[in-house]
């Protein structure tokens, strides 16, 4: 399964954390609202289905409402019974409820995902279709009393939206926890890699960890130039065909940091997965040279023996890709990745480049994924950050906007520096160490000391805003 508690799309995500193993699979079914496709066009009378689970077995008649607001990814049955809300859901006896959203997973709103047909993929529509889905669900469906308080839950990128219909929809929310939340949308997300060498050099032998990445990175760029080495990349790699041009190369690179990636912003969530720490303790092992221990990681994170298909030209057929798989037959990975690409290269920006000094990665600049937007959309298509950051005010918002919205953030988090992390104006809870969305994963043996003081705080919050 997916990592439900958290979205953002990004490759290999550890396993979900089943919370009340007396709930059975079948227990819990997709269902289905009729939404409207547009709904800021009176004239527009157009609907689809979309998908909602519910998990009332803790609900007492009178609890809260948790309402969590599922990211840019397929929504499993399992997103009411796993994270830390469901913890809560038990103790303050509260009705959970999850939405799909639009256009991910069986949430279909057109026959296709051309490019035409993405037009209602918007923030605005999403959270219309919260509040339109909300009012439905509170006042016909399950008939909450007036009395019971609704909460929503986002982590990442349901996180901002759980910020944004607190912001626009007060009426409907009593309180919002953001986790981990990306509120400030920019289009060089330079950033992303800083941190990341941040958290590299809080390590043992981290400077020295650094250095071997940088190595071997530059080790792999002198091979790729050279015309009778280039070849050995294809082999040591594993790679499906060589290296032939800068957008090949540029496509590989953001592959290999995506590498490191994964595992600085999955890692120490749940048992079994990579960590950064682990990643580092194998780049320091003197007993090989730098970029054989490159390659031993690369193999253990691809997990495949099928060759690395990581050209251009297929990068872009797979973003390119616009029927709606009903039989789930590719990739889930690939059932969603295009629908993200698009809110990026319209709204939100949040492209990955190696643009900054302070970062060991390198060769996938701001041209390179401004590019791909283009390429995969046809069109001059560019970021409107500037209406985003206009229309939710980024980082810096009203404080009578959000004075009902909790934001949590995780120094390690690759995410954090686009989110409200510092200041004494906003409700903000930090998790020192942790990674993204650490605050919403129940704790295990891998957690970082610091949640379980972090969700005591959040939960305190809680019992505050139903009080």
């Amino acid at each position: 399964m997916i990592l439900q508690c958290c979205s953002f799309v990004i490759k290999n995500k550890p396993d979900v954390i089943i919370v009340d193993e007396s709930i059975k699979i079948h227990e819990i079914v997709y269902q289905l609202f009729v939404q409207k496709v547009d709904h800021f066009n009176l004239l527009d009378d157009r609907t689809f289905y979309q998908r909602f689970v519910v998990n009332a077995k803790y609900w007492n008649g009178t609890g809260p409402v948790f309402f969590i607001i599922s990211g840019e990814q397929n929504m499993e049955v399992s997103s009411v019974n796993s994270c830390q809300y469901t913890i809560w859901a038990q103790q303050l006896n509260a009705l959970i409820v999850s939405l799909e959203h639009r256009y991910y997973g069986g949430s279909n709103v057109m026959e296709d995902l051309s490019t035409d047909n993405l037009k209602y993929l918007t923030t605005q529509q999403a959270l219309a279709d919260c509040v339109v889905f909300i009012d439905w669900f509170t006042n016909i469906y399950y008939h909450v009393p007036p009395t019971s308080k609704v909460i929503s839950f986002g982590g990442s990128y349901a996180g901002t939206l759980s910020a944004y219909l607190a912001m626009k929809y007060p009426s409907k929310i009593s309180f919002s926890i953001a986790s981990s939340a990306p509120l400030n949308p920019v289009v060089n997300f330079y950033q992303y890699m800083e941190v990341i060498q941040k958290s590299i050099l809080l390590l043992k032998d981290g400077e020295k960890c650094l250095n071997n990445i940088k190595f071997a990175n530059n080790k792999i760029i002198e091979m790729v130039r050279d015309p009778i080495l280039n070849y050995n990349i294809t082999k040591l790699f594993g790679l499906c065909s060589n290296i032939e041009n800068e957008n090949d190369l540029s496509t590989f690179m953001f592959e290999i940091a995506n590498v490191w990636g994964t595992a600085a912003q999955y890692g120490n969530l749940v048992p079994g997965y990579i960590s950064l720490d682990s990643l580092c303790n194998i780049m320091v092992d003197d007993s090989k040279e730098p970029l054989d221990n490159y390659i031993y990681i690369w193999y253990g994170m691809k997990n495949s023996d099928e060759c690395n298909d990581v050209s251009y030209p297929t990068m872009i057929a797979n973003f390119k890709y616009s029927e709606i798989d009903h039989l789930n037959t590719r990739n889930e990975l690939f059932n969603m990745t295009r629908q993200w690409l698009f809110q990026c290269c319209t709204e939100f920006g949040f492209f990955i480049t190696s643009d900054s000094y302070d970062q060991p990665f390198t060769n996938f600049n701001l041209n390179f994924q401004r590019h791909i937007c283009t390429e995969v959309f046809g069109k001059l298509v560019s970021p409107s950050t500037s209406w985003t950051l206009i229309e939710y005010s980024g980082i810096s918002p009203n404080y009578n906007s959000v004075r009902n919205v909790l934001f949590v953030s995780s120094t390690n988090d690759p995410w954090s520096s686009l989110s409200i992390s510092h200041s004494n104006q906003y409700k903000i809870v930090i998790v020192e160490n942790g990674t993204h969305c650490s605050d919403m994963i129940p704790i295990n043996e891998v957690s970082v000391p610091d949640v379980a003081r972090a969700q005591n705080e959040i939960f305190q919050y809680i019992l505050e805003a139903l009080n």
